[in-house]
């Protein structure tokens, strides 16, 4: 975008899904437009349908938008994770770690789109299991004794320990 154009300028097409996870997350507009123009753009995973989509990143805001870069298709505040870095060296500096999974279990998470899953949530927990928890059963004599929280919306948290 040209220095030229004022921020709040920058054209930006919001349509609802947008607007309501901004309303959730106290994102305002401008803070997007900020990161059309000033923000690190990287390619993000593409939409259902397969189309390009892009992330930028901004100032702790996290921004995914369509190919052209107009259209809003989601955001969220990344800021907000940092607060809990602190906390985790913390329980490493005692012997072990606690980490807390949260699980989208939206509808879009029974969809059956992914190579070898029933689903896009049996695909989760796999990675989980395969990429998290195994590494780190296999890091449990240097570090000590760790606990998974794990639990999708509506559920109770359950505690895994290894």
């Amino acid at each position: 975008t040209g220095d030229s154009l004022a921020t709040s300028d920058i054209s930006l097409v919001s349509h609802v899904h947008g607007r309501e996870r901004r309303a959730e997350r106290h994102i305002e507009r401008r803070e997007l437009q900020e990161a059309l123009r000033y923000g690190r753009k990287e390619l993000a995973n593409p939409g259902r349908d397969g189309a390009k989509r892009w992330r930028v990143i901004f100032k702790g805001v996290t921004f995914i938008t369509d190919e052209t870069c107009r259209h809003e298709i989601t955001s969220w505040r990344m800021d907000e994770a940092e607060d809990l870095v602190p906390v985790a060296e913390e329980a490493n500096s005692q012997g072990g770690a606690h980490t807390v999974l949260v699980v989208d279990q939206s509808g879009s998470m029974r969809k059956d789109d992914i190579h070898g899953y029933k689903s896009r949530t049996e695909a989760v927990y796999d990675t989980v299991a395969r990429d998290f928890v195994a590494e780190r059963v296999k890091e449990q004599e240097e570090l000590g004794r760790d606990q998974l929280g794990a639990a999708g919306s509506g559920e109770v948290l359950t505690l895994i320990e290894f």
